[in-house]
């Protein structure tokens, strides 16, 4: 074997790289190993003693358990849950740790875990000692050099005030859904027996009680059960259902004209303190909660418009507060429905009445509007709507980019016809010409409009040179196929016709609107100056 230079320069960058200090101190090259190996060891119990300390600062149990189902290790938190310390809980059987009833709840999971499987649960242990608890547990099975399984490495954590505040927030979520759900009700109908209906049905689902009970004070001041809901072992007799007694109301209103509201555990204990002690002694309840029904519009005296009571009447029960403010809350929303119902009759009077009057106003301000955009004579649209139809069909189309075409056309020789037919029969041709050329525009988008005197507009959003070029031919012949005599002369009888310009554009930036009808009159121009019964468009 080589042996190693033993110069100075050799020896002191070997072992630099290794244990620095040890050629510092110009130790031998056997006390440097020696050293290396004790350093080596204390870093490792030291990082020993820190993983224990890490794993006892947990507020979980963690152990590990061998195949004979015996604790070889524990950390600290197994003695704040079963009062003892880990050194004693060491080769100790699980059951005995854990007590024979938990144990054979997650005996299961530990034959899971001893058969090589990782499992995870969540249940309710009822430990010896540590009492009931809500976990979640892992075990991870612990395998030999052969691939057996020698145990498992057990992490229990106490879920317990998590899953109590889960179902604390489960239960307040509950109660809120079944407020809202009478809140909706109220808000979606004025039919007061409706809303009762819902509202015991809600409370009953919620609460789990056996009977739940409206009981309503009439005016001569004797009570009646108007709604109920029970279970079939919990049933009402007639009896219990009306009753009278002098002074009743009065009596209950002293306990709860405040709106005070009764959590009672045993009603054999305090039925004689109860303003309907009779009839709720008669009905074998149990336990029960009280909360009364305040209408706001009554006199203070006058104000208790009834009760709204659960009842149990196989066990007695000890109700949570959020129980009683439930029982609250509906019964303030059931002194709103009241108070609907009592103006029932006179918001449905009002609301008739503001329904005729808003359907006649809508009938004037229809009539104004037509009369506001249509031509007196002609019945089709006015220059004032074309107007803003086509400046608002132009910001319009200038988003999308779509052409925008305008045909304007009047009718040829007019003046002749008005003057050999008279004024009011040129009235009727010019009605005639409106209503035949409305009838050739079919789109909704698309409008005729009368533009002044015998001149008319047909506005086509997106249409182009075209199409609409197609349109005012359209029209020019079925105008001229309407064979309306103009005027006659000694050699001819001249026929209605009309002469038509037509222009696009896309609108944007760099055109304009009113070049767009300047092209479409200057077009029309044409078309009077090369014959006129001819559709010219601008540009051919």
């Amino acid at each position: 074997m080589a042996k190693v230079p033993r110069d100075k320069h050799n020896n002191s960058r070997f072992w630099n790289e290794i244990t620095p200090e040890s050629v510092e101190l110009s130790l031998p090259s056997t006390a440097w190993r020696h050293e290396a190996k004790v350093n080596k060891q204390i870093q490792v119990y030291a990082q020993l003693h820190l993983l224990q300390q890490l794993i006892d600062s947990l507020p979980v149990c963690v152990s590990y358990v061998d195949k004979n189902r015996c604790y070889q290790y524990a950390n600290v938190t197994y003695q704040a849950w079963f009062g003892v310390k880990p050194e004693d809980i060491y080769g100790q059987p699980l059951e005995s740790v854990i007590g024979t009833t938990a144990y054979q709840w997650a005996k299961v999971n530990v034959d899971r875990a001893l058969a090589g499987e990782t499992v995870v649960f969540e249940a309710v242990m009822p430990y010896k000692a540590g009492g009931n608890r809500y976990v979640q547990g892992t075990l991870v099975p612990d395998y030999s050099v052969e691939g057996t399984v020698q145990g498992y490495f057990a992490l229990i954590q106490d879920l317990s005030d998590r899953k109590a505040a889960e179902l604390a927030l489960q239960r307040k979520v509950a109660r809120e859904h079944t407020l809202w759900q009478i809140t909706q009700r109220i808000r979606q109908t004025l039919d007061l027996q409706s809303i009762l209906g819902t509202a015991t049905e809600e409370v009953q689902r919620h609460l789990q009680v056996d009977r739940t009970l409206l009981i309503q004070f009439t005016s001569d001041h004797s009570g009646a059960i108007i709604r109920a809901t029970a279970q079939p072992t919990c049933s009402i007799d007639l009896a219990s259902r009306q009753w009278q007694a002098e002074g009743l109301r009065q009596r209950c209103h002293q306990h709860y004209g405040q709106g005070t509201v009764r959590a009672i555990v045993d009603l054999d204990a305090e039925i004689d303190n109860l303003c309907l002690s009779p009839w709720i002694k008669s009905m074998a309840a149990k336990s029960a909660i009280v909360a009364p029904i305040l209408h706001p519009q009554l006199d203070e005296l006058d104000n208790l418009w009834g009760f709204l009571i659960v009842q149990t009447c196989t066990d007695y029960r000890r109700w949570e507060s959020g129980e009683a403010d439930l029982l609250a809350q509906v019964a303030d929303q059931l002194a709103i429905a009241v108070q609907q119902a009592n103006l029932l009759s006179q918001v449905q009077c009002q609301a008739k009445c503001l329904a005729e009057t808003n359907q006649a106003l809508e009938r004037a301000n229809q009539r104004l509007n037509d009369l506001s955009h249509r031509d007196e004579l002609t019945q089709i649209a006015n220059r004032r709507y074309f107007d803003t139809v086509l400046q608002r069909e132009w910001k319009r189309l200038s988003r999308s980019q779509s052409p925008l075409s305008l045909i304007i056309f009047d009718v040829d020789h007019f003046k002749q016809f008005n003057d050999y037919h008279g004024h009011p029969t040129g009235d009727d041709c010019l009605t005639t010409v409106a209503q035949t050329s409305q009838q050739m525009v079919n789109r909704l988008p698309d409008i005729v409009a009368r533009y002044g005197g015998e001149e008319f507009a047909v506005v086509l959003p997106h249409t182009d040179l075209a199409g609409a070029a197609t349109l005012a031919e359209t029209i020019r012949a079925r105008i001229r196929d309407l064979n309306i005599v103009n005027f006659k002369t000694a050699t001819e009888t001249v026929y209605i016709t009309i002469s038509s310009g037509v222009a696009c554009q896309v609108p944007s930036r760099n055109t304009s609107l009113q070049t767009l009808i300047s092209e479409a009159d200057q077009a029309l121009y044409r078309a009077k100056q090369e014959g006129r019964n001819r559709v010219v468009c601008w540009g051919e």
